[in-house]
Order: C-alpha cells, then sequence, then structure tokens
C-alpha cells in the first residue's frame, strides 16, 4: 500500500515542495515485474546521460574548431547561405583577491591603505 502525503497547505509553496510532500512515507516490497520496469528505465536513463555528454563535448570540439579556423583566417564574422555567425569576447567573472581582503586592507607591500577623510578638510 502506498501511503501518499498530502500537498503542501500553503498556497505560496513552491511546486517542487509539492513534490516533495508526495514521497511515499511507508515502504513497501515492490513486484518483480515492477523491479525490472525501473531497473529498465534506469539504465535507460543512464545510457541517455552518457549520449548527452558526449553530445556536449563533440559540441564543444565543434564550437572550439570554429574558433580556431576563424583565428587563422583572421575572420571575425561570417554572414552568408542563412548563417551568421559572430565571435566576440565574453566577459568572465569578476575575481578578487580573497586573502588581500582578509588581510586587513594591507596592500601587498605589507603597508596600510591610507585613510582619506574629506570631512576634515576646511
Amino acid at each position: 500500500m502506498l501511503a501518499v502525503a498530502s500537498a503542501s497547505a500553503a498556497p505560496s509553496a513552491a511546486p517542487c515542495g509539492d513534490i516533495r510532500a508526495t514521497v511515499p512515507t511507508q515502504i513497501v516490497e515492490p513486484s518483480p515485474e515492477f523491479v525490472a520496469e525501473i531497473v529498465k528505465l534506469a539504465r535507460h536513463a543512464k545510457c541517455l546521460e552518457g549520449e548527452a555528454e558526449l553530445a556536449f563535448a563533440a559540441h564543444r570540439a565543434a564550437q572550439q574548431d570554429l574558433k580556431d579556423r576563424l583565428s587563422a583566417n583572421n575572420v571575425r564574422r561570417i554572414d552568408s547561405d542563412g548563417v551568421r555567425l559572430t565571435w566576440s569576447a565574453v566577459k568572465g567573472r569578476p575575481s578578487y583577491d580573497m586573502k588581500a581582503i582578509r588581510g586587513g586592507g594591507r596592500c601587498r607591500r605589507n603597508r596600510p591603505h591610507p585613510v582619506r577623510d574629506d570631512r576634515d578638510a576646511v
């Protein structure tokens, strides 16, 4: 017997909360047919996961080939036969020197930064 908990009472609960609320709370021994079906589905999902990883790697390799060919010919933009391709730089994430930040505001030469206080200026 499967026990299904009621959906969350809060109307603003996220849909994932409703899914978590429907997880069975009692342990029931599954039938051998059901186990075979689940095992087959799990293997199929794992196979698709492997195919997706291979496709992602092939996609990255194709992108790198495009960049290499464009760079070798010193070309940045292609617009032909319904294909428009522009190779442009993408700004990366900002990075911070956390050691320096944790170091109490000291500069690299181990001297304190000068404090500017314009309030005292007349």
